[in-house]
């Protein structure tokens, strides 16, 4: 399953609130070619999916397993805060401490 699949029942303006990546890419392409730049991104569909979470506000439960592949999918989606607040890199960075 690519990353696509599962940003199709979630809502472009809900990840773009959190993703200065997907925020920037929207602004200058169509949602057709948002689907080629989703399938793309480096990641697989278990962390895509906890992202995808996060982003509707879920509570996400991070582990020693996934802390890694959420931090740097964070960190490539520019999920920081200059973007936006609480986002999830700070959620994960603060995880190693």
């Amino acid at each position: 399953i690519k990353s696509v699949v599962l940003i199709i029942n979630i809502c472009v303006g809900t990840f773009a609130a959190r993703s200065g990546k997907i925020a920037a890419f929207i602004k200058e392409n169509s949602h057709e070619d948002l689907c080629h730049f989703l399938e793309d991104i480096p990641a697989d569909p278990n962390t895509f999916e906890l992202i995808a979470r996060f982003c509707h506000g879920f509570e996400l439960q991070i582990s020693t397993e996934n802390v890694v592949p959420l931090t740097c999918l964070a960190y490539y989606l520019g999920m920081n805060e200059s973007h936006s607040k609480n986002n999830l890199l700070i959620k994960t960075l603060t995880f190693f401490e």
